[in-house]
C-alpha cells in the first residue's frame, strides 16, 4: 500500500496498474481520482475503485478518470453527503479468462447516499447489483443504460424521491423488491420486457410499446400508455386522453424535429427530465405544448436559446437547471405565474417577452435582462447593416452604410448571434432604394423581398434572384430604368404589383412556379417576349400595360386576364392560346386592338374560335408545331439575348468603374 496525495493505492508491479483503497484524511470531501500515480520512477494506471474506498465518509463530489475499469462492492455506501459524481464509460470487470468481459457495478456501490439526485450510468454497463442504489433518499431520475440485462434485488428500494425510471429493452431478468419504498415513482418506462414485483405500490403511469403483453398491469398502474419513437424522440401516449406527452430523447440529438400531432393523439407536455443532459443549442418547444414539468432540460449543457409558445400554461420548477450556457428565452404568450425555472444565483441572461412588460415581476428573479424587443441590429458588415429577429429566428438586411458607393453589395447568408446562426431571409422595405450599383447577387437563402427594396436604382443593370426566393412584393424593383438582365428560379410562387414596373428588360423567361402576378407587375417595361409561367392562373389589370410585346402566348392554365392587363401593345402582336380561353376582362387587350392583330389557337381546341372573336377581329387555328415552333424560337431569342446582355453589362460596368474590359 502506497499513499499519494491522501488517497491509499495499492499497486500491481506485474501490470503496473493501480487500485483505490481508501482516504488518508476522514475530512476530504472533493475527490479527484488521476489517471495515473508514479511510485519509485514507474507510472501505474488507475483502473478500479476498491471494496468500501469511500464507505462512509462525507464525500460530496467525485471526479473518476477514464483509465477506471471496475467499482467494487461498498464502493461509495453510506456515502450521505455525495451530490456529485462522473462514472467513466469504461467502467468493466475483466474477469480470468481474458476473453470475456463484462460490465458491471457491484453490490451496495452507492447504497445510502442520501443526497445524490440523479446519476448518469456509463453506456457499457450490462449489469446493476443488489442494493445498488438502496437508499438513495434523493435520487429522483435514473436511465438505465441499453446493454443492461440484469437488475439486482433492492436496487432502487427506499429511493423515496425517485419520480422516473427509463429501463432498456436488454434487460432480461430482476430481483426482488426493486422498487420496494419508491413511494414518489410516477413513470416507469420499459422499452423492452414488462414487469413489476407483487410488493410495489401502485405507480401512476406505465410506459410499454404497443406490442407487449399488458396482462394485469392494471393492478399495478394506473394508466397504461403506450411509447411512439420518431425522429430519436420518444412519446408516450394515452389512448383515453388522447393526449402525448415527450418522454425522453436521445442523448446525442442536436437538432429536434418535433410534430404537434402523432396519429390521433395531440402532444401537450413535456415530462420531467426529458431531455436530461441533452446536446440541443437551440429548441422551438412546439405549438400545442401547454405544459413543461420539472428538470425537463436539466444540465443541457450546450443550450443556449429557447422559444416557449404562447400555449404554455405552465413551466414547472428547475426546467433550466444547469443550462449553464442559456442566454436567450423567448416567451410569446402571457404566464401568471412560473415555477423557479432555474437557480436563483445562476440567472439566465435575457427574457424577450414578446407580448408586452405584464411577465417582468414573475421572471425578475430568473433573468439579468427582460425586453419587449426582439430585433438585435448588426451595423456595417462590409457596408451593410443587418438585424436578427431573435423571436422568428431569422436574419434580415435592413439598409446600406453608403447608397453613393458603385460596388456591387457584399452579402452574407448568416448572422452569428451567441453562437447561434440566423439566415438571412429577408431584404427589408426600402433596403436598397436609390443605390447607385450596377449588379447585385443576391445570398440563395433570401425568400423574401419586400416592397420598394430596389426602387429607383439608376443604374442597376443585372440582378441574379436566389434560389429560394419565394415572394417579391410591391415595387421591389420599381423606376429601374437600366434593370436590362434578371434570373428567375423556380422557387418563386408570386410577383406582387408594380413589382417590375417601368424597367429595361427586353426578355423574360418565368418559372412555372409563379401562380399569381398582380396589378402593373410589368407595367411600362420594354418587354418584347415573355414566356408566361404554364401554371400561372390570372393575370392582373394593367400587369403589361404599355409593353411593347411581339409574342404572346397564354397557357392553358390562365382562367383569368384582368383590365388594360396588355393595352398599348403593338398592333402587329401575335397573340397565342393554347388551351381555355380565359376571361378577358373589359379593356383586356385595348380598345383600339384593330384588324392588324391576330389571335391563333391550336387546333385541338378550334371549338373555341368564336370565344375569341368576341375580343379579336382575327383568329386562325395553328398545329401543334406552329406553336411549339414559336415557343422555341422564343427560347433561342432568350437565349441569344441573355449572351449579349451579358457582354454589355460588362462593358458598362467598365465605363462605371473604369476597369478595361478585354475584347
Amino acid at each position: 500500500m502506497i499513499v499519494i496525495d491522501n488517497i491509499r493505492y495499492s499497486i500491481n508491479t506485474t501490470k503496473t496498474t493501480a487500485s483505490v483503497l481508501s482516504l488518508e484524511s476522514s475530512s476530504i470531501s472533493d475527490i479527484i481520482i488521476p489517471q495515473y500515480i508514479e511510485y519509485l520512477n514507474e507510472l501505474y494506471i488507475i483502473t478500479t475503485i476498491g471494496r468500501n474506498a469511500f464507505s462512509d465518509r462525507p464525500v460530496v463530489s467525485v471526479n473518476l478518470p477514464n483509465t477506471i475499469g471496475k467499482i467494487q462492492d461498498n464502493a461509495f455506501a453510506n456515502c450521505s453527503l455525495l451530490t456529485q459524481i462522473n462514472l467513466p464509460e469504461t467502467i468493466k470487470i475483466i474477469e480470468h479468462n481474458a476473453l470475456c468481459s463484462i460490465k458491471i457495478i457491484e453490490h451496495n456501490a452507492f447504497s445510502f447516499c442520501s443526497n445524490l439526485e440523479y446519476i448518469t450510468l456509463p453506456s457499457l454497463i450490462t449489469s446493476l447489483n443488489a442494493n445498488t442504489f438502496q437508499g438513495c433518499t434523493k435520487l429522483r431520475y435514473i436511465e438505465i443504460p441499453e446493454l443492461v440485462s440484469n437488475i439486482g434485488s433492492n436496487a432502487f428500494s427506499g429511493c423515496l424521491s425517485l419520480r422516473k425510471i427509463i429501463l432498456p429493452k436488454s434487460l432480461f431478468t430482476y430481483g426482488s423488491n426493486i422498487f420496494d419504498e419508491c413511494s414518489s415513482l410516477t413513470d416507469v418506462v420499459y422499452n423492452g420486457l414488462v414487469f413489476f414485483n407483487p410488493s410495489q405500490p401502485v405507480i401512476t403511469n406505465a410506459y410499454i410499446y404497443e406490442n407487449r403483453n399488458i396482462t394485469n398491469l392494471s393492478s399495478k398502474f394506473t394508466n397504461i400508455n403506450f411509447i411512439i419513437d420518431v425522429n430519436k424522440i420518444k412519446y408516450g401516449v394515452n389512448a383515453i386522453t388522447k393526449n402525448a406527452t415527450i418522454l425522453y430523447v436521445d442523448k446525442s440529438l442536436q437538432e429536434c424535429i418535433f410534430l404537434n400531432e402523432l396519429d390521433d393523439y395531440r402532444v401537450t407536455s413535456i415530462s420531467e427530465y426529458a431531455f436530461i443532459q441533452c446536446n440541443i443549442v437551440s429548441i422551438n418547444i412546439p405549438s400545442a405544448i401547454t405544459i413543461i414539468n420539472k428538470y425537463a432540460f436539466l444540465n443541457c449543457n450546450l443550450l443556449k436559446k429557447v422559444f416557449l409558445p404562447r400555449s404554455i400554461t405552465l413551466i414547472d420548477d428547475y426546467v433550466f437547471d444547469g443550462c449553464v450556457l442559456l442566454s436567450d428565452v423567448i416567451f410569446e404568450g402571457e404566464l401568471t405565474s412560473i415555477g423557479a425555472i432555474c437557480s436563483v444565483d445562476r440567472k439566465i441572461t435575457t427574457a424577450y417577452t414578446v407580448s408586452g412588460p405584464s411577465m417582468n415581476d414573475i421572471l425578475a428573479p430568473y433573468f439579468t435582462n427582460i425586453t419587449e424587443n426582439i430585433y438585435i441590429d448588426f451595423p456595417n458588415i462590409s457596408g451593410i447593416n443587418y438585424r436578427i429577429n431573435i423571436y422568428e429566428n431569422f436574419a434580415s438586411i435592413v439598409s446600406m452604410v453608403n447608397y453613393d458607393d458603385a460596388t456591387e453589395p457584399a452579402l452574407i447568408d448568416t448572422i452569428v448571434f451567441n453562437d447561434i446562426n440566423y439566415t438571412v431571409t429577408t431584404i427589408e422595405r426600402a433596403a436598397f432604394e436609390n443605390g447607385k450599383f450596377v449588379s447585385i447577387d443576391l445570398p440563395d437563402t433570401i425568400t423574401l423581398i419586400q416592397e420598394y427594396a430596389f426602387y429607383n436604382c439608376p443604374y442597376l443593370v443585372s440582378v441574379r434572384l436566389p434560389k429560394s426566393l419565394r415572394v417579391i412584393e410591391r415595387a421591389a424593383f420599381c423606376f429601374n430604368y437600366s434593370l436590362e438582365n434578371i434570373i428567375f428560379y423556380d422557387s418563386i410562387t408570386t410577383i406582387s404589383a408594380d413589382a417590375f414596373k417601368s424597367t429595361g428588360i427586353e426578355y423574360l423567361e418565368l418559372p412555372d412556379s409563379i401562380r399569381l402576378i398582380d396589378a402593373n407587375a410589368f407595367n411600362s417595361s420594354k418587354l418584347r417576349y415573355v414566356k408566361l409561367p404554364n401554371n400561372l392562373d390570372s393575370i392582373s389589370f394593367f400587369t403589361f400595360l404599355g409593353c411593347p410585346l411581339e409574342i404572346i402566348e397564354f397557357p392553358s392554365s390562365v382562367d383569368s386576364i384582368g383590365g388594360d392587363a396588355f393595352a398599348g401593345i403593338n398592333l402587329s402582336s401575335k397573340i397565342y392560346f393554347n388551351g381555355q380561353i380565359p376571361q378577358i376582362n373589359a379593356n383586356g387587350f385595348s380598345l383600339t386592338i384593330g384588324s392588324n392583330t391576330t389571335a391563333y389557337i391550336y387546333d385541338y381546341y378550334s371549338n373555341k374560335k368564336n370565344e375569341l372573336l368576341s375580343y379579336f377581329t382575327n383568329v386562325n387555328v395553328v398545329s401543334r408545331n406552329s406553336i411549339s415552333n414559336i415557343h422555341r424560337i422564343g427560347d433561342i431569342l432568350y437565349n441569344i439575348y441573355e449572351l449579349y446582355k451579358y457582354a454589355e453589362i460588362l462593358l458598362y460596368f467598365g465605363r462605371r468603374t473604369g476597369l478595361e474590359i478585354p475584347a
